[in-house]
């Protein structure tokens, strides 16, 4: 079992992989540059709203009805001399959170 400093530490992490993530995104796609600063702070601020939010608590609501994901995209490798990251995050039926990341 988790105890709640592995819990914050991984919540934490993971606000920041998304962080990361999403500022990625925006750089590429909106050609919009994220000072680090800006990402850490949308990050925790996205982590405080979800657990203000209780959101694991509906989690473990036996009356919440589970919904799949499904994913048509396919993985392509990365060109030469270019990294890849892919990350994922599982919420298992129990209540337990695993994240995980690939970098090629």
């Amino acid at each position: 079992m988790m105890n709640n400093t592995n819990k914050e530490c991984v919540e934490k992490i993971t606000a920041i992989i998304y962080g990361i993530w999403y500022a990625r995104n925006m750089l590429i796609f909106q050609e919009k540059h994220l000072p680090p600063q800006e990402i850490s702070s949308m990050a925790f601020k996205q982590l405080q709203e979800y657990q203000l939010h209780g959101f694991e608590q509906k989690i473990r609501d036996p009356h919440v009805k589970s919904s799949a994901c499904r994913n048509d995209t396919s993985w392509s490798p990365p060109l030469r001399d270019i990294l890849k990251i892919n990350v994922d995050a599982h919420l298992s039926s129990d209540g337990h959170w695993s994240t995980g990341l690939v970098l090629r």
